[in-house]
């Protein structure tokens, strides 16, 4: 971005409104917009050229020199800034404009140069700006005065010592984030000084960063908590914590390798289970938890069962209901199927507290036909907490009810769930706990079991194994085409399901070909109403592509998926477009790998 034309002081040509100084171009957005969509002949081409184009010459050229001079790649850079690398290469070849305050922000402070020696008019320091919420054309500090004065300064030692111990260890951004479960544009707003780390925050970040009590100790006094003592040999710290009361129990949680102190409803504890919880308070997702037991316990409390014959009309109902949600599921995706599938689990924990005996154990076989089915959904929504949770309900009241096909079932879920981690071995030990007693399992659920071990064994590099198990799931297929799930669980499990899962299994053990002849040939027999299952096998099927060297057909057959997935609310197929997305990068100067870069990129800004 050439500097010497940038100067405060210069206005829009369309309206007189003051320019941004990082702004290039003689109008302003609005100006640029207005005149792009003008139907009464006024010119564009003259605004265009200037609004639209980047500023490559000078902003690009700049980023890419001084983080060669650092060493750094794009993926680098791109990890310690918090910003994605596309967008990072876009910008060093002046395909895209490094317009916004807070990018320049970051990316100054992973370079470890001053704002302004990577944009001229920017400050020669550092300058924290709590008050921007949005994240539109960049604002030059100093032309407000919240700009102009740093808040919060009692937080830059901590910020110092917080970017030290990063480079020291080698940790980016995205990382810091990952391993402490927090947001990445929060934990490089941290950083950055835009925003104040939580008390919470500042004890993850000193555990995760090694710190040994130095971020703690550089944070304002306020912004401690509590404690007794200082860090003990084993790494743990003494908190001074609440007294257990009637209603209250203390947990002592040890979260990566330090003790943290948390009290919590006894009501809420036993709701949802010791682990379930944990696992929630470490992922930073204990409050939707909460609020879940919350909303399930007020609608359980306004049913009321008139006489027996409308106890039966219920668990009727309940039972239709079941099949026309899965339904819903493989036709529109979990955005459409969870709230009704939480609604009449309400029922059920409803009916749980006035049933009793061969009633009860009735409800509670049902409970876990919906519970399992909550565990898969939120497993899609890529809500992992949630699915556990719900598959430790479902157990329970599979286990409750007597009913040995759900508990197999359960099982099965538990076996996916660890493939998606992916663990080989657990995902092939708990398929064969699920079809351990596989004679008193329905046909459908067999051929589905037998699947995910073959997928379990594909991760583990043995393709013999996996491919003996996808030929004997052949052997019980269903033939569901309605996909309401009639045959019991695993009806989806048809003939095409299973050559899509022998794709997968392909695919995993590094033969792309064979997956992509698979995949294009199950994906015109895929009954219609299996959506979602078809988003997931184009992803899959764009995956191979780009495994096979063939970009162009990768990004087209993801730009295809990617519609459907977020339709479906499944955050799982669209982190594997992202995860397409990111191998297709070297490819950009394609128009349709480009294409979909951008879509993708402007989901993530």
């Amino acid at each position: 971005m050439p500097g010497s034309d940038l100067g405060p002081g210069r206005s829009c040509a369309g309206c007189g409104r003051p320019l941004s100084r990082y702004n290039a171009a003689q109008y302003c957005q609005a100006c640029h917009r207005a005149d792009e969509t003008d139907k009464t002949g006024h010119p564009s081409s003259h605004r265009s050229s200037a609004a639209n184009a980047p500023q490559p010459a000078g902003l690009g050229a700049r980023l890419r020199q001084l983080r060669e001079q650092r060493r750094m790649t794009q993926s680098a850079l791109a990890d310690f800034s918090g910003l994605s690398e596309s967008f990072l290469s876009m910008v060093e070849r002046g395909q895209r404009s490094l317009n916004r305050y807070s990018d320049i922000i970051a990316l100054a402070a992973a370079l470890r140069v001053p704002p302004a020696e990577l944009a001229p008019g920017m400050p020669d320091r550092l300058l924290p700006d709590r008050g921007e919420t949005g994240r539109g054309d960049a604002t030059a500090p100093g032309e407000t005065r919240e700009r102009e004065r740093e808040p919060e300064p009692q937080w830059t030692d901590f910020r110092a010592k917080m970017t030290r111990l990063m480079e020291e260890r080698s940790v980016g951004v995205r990382e810091l984030a990952r391993q402490a479960h927090y947001d990445c544009g929060y934990i490089s707003n941290i950083r950055n000084g835009r925003k104040l780390p939580s008390t919470n925050a500042v004890d993850v970040l000193d555990n995760v960063l090694e710190a040994n009590g130095q971020l703690i100790a550089s944070a304002p006094q306020g912004a401690r908590r509590a404690r007794t003592t200082a860090s003990s040999p084993s790494g743990s710290m003494a908190i001074d914590s609440p007294e257990p009361g009637p209603d209250t129990i203390v947990l002592n949680l040890r979260l990566g390798g330090k003790e943290v102190i948390v009290p919590i409803s006894r009501r809420f504890l036993l709701r949802a289970g010791v682990n379930s919880f944990v696992e929630a308070f470490a992922l930073d997702q204990q409050f939707d938890m909460i609020n879940d037991i919350m909303q399930r316990s007020r609608r359980a409390e306004r049913l009321t069962i008139a006489s027996p014959a409308h106890l039966q009309e219920i668990l009727i109902h309940l039972r239709e209901q079941w099949h026309a949600l899965v339904k819903t599921d493989n036709l529109l995706g979990p955005r459409f199927a969870l709230a009704g599938v939480l609604t009449q689990i309400s029922v059920v924990e409803a009916l749980r507290s006035i049933l009793r005996d061969e009633q009860r154990i009735e409800v509670a076989r049902l409970g876990a036909k919906y519970a399992e089915s909550a565990a898969w959904l939120y497993e899609d929504t890529d809500n992992m907490t949630q699915a556990h949770s719900w598959t430790s309900q479902a157990m329970e009241w599979a286990y409750e009810g007597n009913d040995e096909r759900m508990l197999a079932w359960t099982i099965f879920r538990r076996a996916q769930q660890a493939a998606a981690i992916p663990d080989a071995a657990q995902t092939i030990g708990l398929a064969q706990a699920a079809r351990r007693d596989e004679e008193k399992l329905a046909t459908p659920t067999r051929a589905a079991i037998r699947v995910q071990e073959a997928y379990g064994h594909a991760l583990d590099g043995n393709d013999q194994a996996a491919q003996r198990l996808l030929d004997e799931a052949h052997t019980w297929a269903a033939g569901d085409t309605v996909g309401d799930a009639r045959e019991g669980h695993g009806s989806y499990c048809t003939p095409g399901y299973i050559e899509i899962q022998r794709g997968h299994c392909w695919l995993a053990t590094g033969q792309p070909k064979k997956a992509i002849s698979l995949y294009e040939d199950s994906l015109r027999t895929l009954p219609t109403v299996y959506q979602r299952n078809r988003a997931a096998t184009l992803t899959r099927l764009a995956a191979a592509y780009a495994a096979d060297s063939q970009p162009e057909q990768a990004a087209n057959t993801a730009h295809a998926a990617l519609p459907v997935a977020r339709s479906a609310g499944s955050k799982r197929i669209v982190g594997e477009i992202k995860n397409v997305g990111t191998e297709l990068i070297p490819y950009r100067a394609l128009p349709a790998v480009a294409a979909l870069l951008d879509e993708l990129e402007a989901e993530d800004h």
